[in-house]
């Protein structure tokens, strides 16, 4: 079994599976002796990409910093990172991971075949740009019969229909058991689903996002549907799984909530309910989510708004749904509304 992340999955929703769910997948990679399939293309990506997010999240913390300096009127004392010790620590992340990846093709490798694509304007080009086709065309390598799943949220993988179809007869032309995925937590359910017993199974680490060391109850899971189908067919120790993936359902819907919330900041309610109905939640949903949120004192709600008052939090919370929020309001700038 072979798993391939693109950059925006390893780096923003698993922080390098560091996370509650980046954990989960390691465990499973384990128990199933699957890898993480990391070409070199992806590996440059990633520490690309990691190196950006972490200055970003260091300026936030700062700019953070200030205010509260300001408004409390007393020095704030934070530490900084330099860029080789945040290139170093990314490196040494890799490293620890070393047992549970397989190193793909190099850029020299792929870069005949994925230039002949490029050119030739045979997809994801030229809807995707030249690095989609080198990771297409090291996927391609992988051994035949291989079980390998994919999960971008890359558009230029997919059209109206889904993942490109012509993309999926060329995998089968390889015999690869290609399987592709938009959302990580989607991929664990399909996993979870194949009754792994993950009992045995100890990962080196615990690492944890900010945000789950903070509170402990908002972990992203599975969907709402799926968990209610795993429900209605559990009985016993099966449904009281069941019954903790519900539970974790609304711990899914909250966090999100609550990083809407905090990354929009002055947005007024009817501003936060129109771009989270954007991203698929419905207003009554949403409403209960912030509703429990408030209740817990996660959020403040003044009428008007929902405030964040926990500086830390917000920081956390925010940096969760940081990617999607840009991509939604850009699709709103697009769209002129």
């Amino acid at each position: 079994m072979f798993i391939v992340l693109d950059t925006q999955i390893l780096i923003y929703d698993t922080y390098l599976l560091r996370n509650e769910i980046g954990q989960q997948l390691l465990k499973m990679l384990q128990a199933k002796g699957g890898r993480l399939f990391i070409p070199e293309i992806l590996r440059v990506e990633y520490c690309k990409h990691a190196r950006q997010a972490a200055n970003y999240k260091q300026n936030n913390v700062a700019a953070n910093a200030d205010a509260l300096q300001s408004l409390v009127g007393q020095s704030i004392s934070y530490g900084v990172l330099s860029d080789e010790t945040i290139r170093q620590q990314i490196e040494d992340r890799f490293d620890e991971l070393r047992d549970f990846i397989l190193t793909g093709p190099s850029l020299t490798d792929l870069s005949g075949v994925a230039c002949l694509r490029f050119v030739h304007e045979k997809l994801p080009s030229p809807k995707a740009g030249f690095k989609d086709c080198m990771i297409w065309e090291a996927i391609l390598t992988l051994p035949a019969e291989s079980e390998v799943f994919f999960v971008t949220r890359d558009n230029g993988f997919y059209d109206a229909q889904g993942f490109l179809a012509v993309l999926l007869d060329e995998a089968r032309t390889k015999d690869l058991r290609l399987q592709t995925f938009k959302k990580f937590d989607v991929l664990l359910l399909h996993l979870q689903s194949e009754e792994l017993d993950l009992s045995d199974a100890s990962i080196v680490e615990s690492v944890r996002h900010p945000l789950l060391a903070e509170s402990g109850e908002l972990v992203p899971v599975v969907p709402t549907k799926q968990v209610k189908e795993a429900v209605a067919r559990a009985t016993g120790r099966e449904f009281e799984h069941a019954l903790a993936r519900v539970r974790e359902t609304f711990q899914q819907t909250d966090a999100r909530v609550l990083g809407f919330i905090a990354y929009l900041e002055i947005a007024n309610k009817a501003q936060l309910f129109a771009l989270l109905n954007q991203a698929g939640l419905t207003p009554d949903i949403a409403r209960n989510s912030a509703e429990r949120l408030a209740h817990a004192g996660a959020i403040r709600d003044t009428g008007t708004h929902y405030i964040v008052d926990d500086v830390a939090l917000a920081v956390a919370a925010a940096s969760r749904v940081e990617e999607e929020v840009i991509n939604l309001l850009s699709e709103v700038s697009e769209n002129g509304h």
